[in-house]
Formats: structure tokens, sequence, C-alpha cells
């Protein structure tokens, strides 16, 4: 298709934007790289720029329209405070005009939500419906994008693929996918400085190459059959879908295929992200009968972190002394008010003096066996984690006194 490659006003903008369907007092989430549509006519600055396109919204949605704009910071996920009404947001792929949301987020009237890992800012008659007192979960019961499903909303994506909708990953969690799961993150959240500490649920996915997302067949089937229509301005082009419409074909697939939006092929999570990390479980070997002196022996040098391989082994080794059923549940199941944790397991250990120095090798119990004689005062261990079970690795180090 050729592109008109011409500046675009707010008349083409906004003409665009009723071409896909966006009608006055509609409530619709936009998404938006700008620079995928080119230069803006008479736009010197991104402020300009980003005034236009917000006039060209509210042009087409009059003064009963509600329009949300992602405002994303993923705080808690690198252990930052979350301030409400300041913490900025950077953009992403979902939408790379981070200059068009802060300029939006600024606006007067604009009320934001206090998720710290995907908050919103919006405008509009529906704002407050949309975005006061949200749970905390990033795409679950009572989450924006839920709110967002049950007003029959829209969402407009300017110059970004539907695939970066991040409407898909409520859908995801709503039907249970196996390449995603639940994952609990906790910080503070300052609230026009008050700051209280909170847990947040957000389903991530599994980082397995086989769940990677891949959206691109549902963006194809969603134009395909006018779920998803496109209009062009400027050098891009102008999209937009009906929630609950792309909501039930989402579904529809997903039920169809629970991989369908995952790069593939279908796979247990769990073995998969074990053959990505690596590693074989310790082997704990124990005579029959043992004695407990023996069973002391064999397991006290092996790591038991609550969610570990150590203690897996651990458990199995004991089982066979002892009559017992052992339960297991996967990362991310809900119970009570906690979330079942990711796995750990050590898999490199050193002591680190506060100047540096690093010392040994091999497990914690060996270093600070034989080195408890030297240590005197506060020192750093330092620890290599990886999780084993879905997620990244990390670094994690932890202040310990040695008396």
């Amino acid at each position: 298709m050729n592109l008109p490659s011409s500046p675009y006003a707010r008349a083409d903008l906004a003409q665009a934007l009723e071409h896909v369907g966006l009608r006055a007092g509609d409530t619709v989430f936009v998404h938006a790289s700008l620079d995928t549509l080119g230069p803006a006519a008479a736009c010197a600055t991104p402020d300009e720029r980003a005034g236009l396109v917000l006039g060209a919204l509210q042009d087409v949605l009059g003064p009963g329209g509600t329009i949300v704009a992602p405002t994303y910071t993923f705080s808690f996920c690198r252990q930052e405070v979350f301030d409400i009404g300041e913490t900025p947001t950077p953009g992403g792929p979902w939408s790379a005009s981070a200059d068009f949301l802060e300029y939006f987020r600024r606006q007067p009237g604009v009320l934001r939500s206090r998720d710290p890992i995907h908050s919103v800012a919006a405008l509009g008659p529906n704002a407050g419906a949309l975005v006061r007192d949200v749970p905390p979960t990033c795409f679950g019961a009572g989450s924006v994008h839920d709110r967002l499903l049950q007003v029959g909303g829209k969402i407009c994506l300017l110059g970004v693929g539907l695939g970066e909708a991040t409407f898909r990953h409520f859908v995801e969690e709503r039907v249970g996918v196996p390449f995603r799961f639940q994952k609990l993150f906790t910080g503070q959240i300052r609230d026009n400085g008050s700051v209280r500490n909170q847990g947040w649920a957000y389903y991530v996915r599994v980082l397995a190459d086989n769940c990677a997302p891949d959206p691109s067949c549902l963006e194809e089937l969603a134009r395909r059959e006018g779920v998803c229509r496109a209009a062009p301005v400027g050098r891009g082009e102008v999209l937009a879908v009906d929630a609950p419409a792309y909501y039930a074909l989402t579904v529809r697939e997903l039920e169809r295929d629970p991989w369908y939006t995952a790069r593939g092929p279908a796979g247990d999570p769990v073995a998969l992200d074990a053959a990505r990390l690596g590693g074989a479980p310790p082997e704990i070997a124990l005579p029959a009968n043992a004695t407990m002196p023996e069973m002391i022996d064999a397991l006290w040098r092996v790591p038991r972190d609550i969610v570990s391989d150590g203690y897996d082994a651990a458990l199995a080794a004991l089982a066979r002394q002892l009559p017992m059923t052992i339960h297991e549940y996967p990362t991310g199941r809900e119970c009570w008010t906690w979330l079942v944790p990711e796995k750990w397991t050590c898999h490199e250990a050193y002591l680190e003096t506060l100047d540096g120095t690093r010392d040994g090798e091999g497990g914690i119990e060996e270093l600070v066996a034989a080195k408890q004689g030297e240590l005197n005062g506060i020192q750093r261990w330092t620890v290599n984690l990886m999780h084993l079970t879905p997620s990244q690795n990390v670094v994690l180090s932890i202040v310990h006194m040695m008396m």
C-alpha cells in the first residue's frame, strides 16, 4: 500500500480516526508511536505535535469521550518507588512516544492509576471509573483493561501494530495461557507525599524462547475478519478495535490453541525453562532406614530454600525414609493472599569484603566453614542466583554480621 508521505494535519488525523470507527462519547485506550506517522504539519516541537494529536482525538470524541493512555513505569520490577504524580513513563514498544504520553499525563484534569507497573492516565467523564481504586493486579479482575472491556471501550493505535496493545495480556490472563504466570512484586507507592508498602501481581511470561510473545497471527486474523480497522495517515496508519470484539476473537483463538499468541512450539514451561538454564538438581543418597545422624549429614549441606531444587531433593530423600505424600503447586498459584513464587537455585557463591575483594568458589556452607575464623565485623555476601522455574537471572547482595 502506498501511504502518503506529506506532513499530516490535525484534520487528517481526525478523519483517519473517524474512518477506523471512533465516535463522539467513546472511551478509547490510545497507544502511540508518532514517529512512524512522519512529521506533523506546523509542529516544531514534541509538545506541539502532542498537542495536535490530542486535539484530533478530542475533536472526534468530543466532551463526552474519555481518552486513556499507557504511562507504564515498571517501577516495582526495577525496585523503585512509584510516585503517582511524579514518576515519568519512559515509553516502550507499546507506545514509543513518551513525549506524547508525558504531555497527556500533565494535562489538567488527567487522573492516573496507582498501578506501580502498568499505570495509565485518563481524561474524560469515565476517567475516575477506569483508574480509581484499582486492585493490586496489572491484568486481573478489576484492572483498567477489565474495566475498559466492561464499558465497551475501544483501542486505538497510532503508528503501532495491534500486537503491541497490552489488552491482549489481560485476555491471556483471563484464559490462563500456559506460557505466563502470576508473579508478586513489592515496593512503595507514593501519593501526595504519603508512602505505602504494597504488593502487586503481574502476569509475566516464562523466559524460555518458546514462550516469547508472538501476536502476529492474531493481528493478521483481526484484520482479515474486520475486527481491526485501518486508515492511512502521514507515513503510517491508524488502527482501532472494539475491546469486546477483540476480546472475543482472542478468547476464541486461545481456547482453540493456548499457545496462539506465543512463539512456540508448545511444551511444558517448567521443562523448557529448566533446559534454558541447564544444571541438574542435587542428588541425595541415603541408605534404607537411615539414622538421624546419617540424614542430617546428607541434608545439611544442601541449599534448601523454600522453593528450590534442593528443597525438592531433600523432601524426596525423606519421603524414601518416612511415610510422606508430597504435593506440588505451580509457580503463580494463588494461595489465600500469597502467590507461589518461582524456584530459586544458587549456582555460584563467593565472599566479598567491603573493599570488593572476593574469595572462594563453591557452595555457601563450604565458604563459611573455611572462613569463619578469619571474618569479623560486617561482610557482604554476594550470591549469583538463577530462577529455575520461569524467571530471569538476578544478583542479590546480602549483608551478614559475623560475630
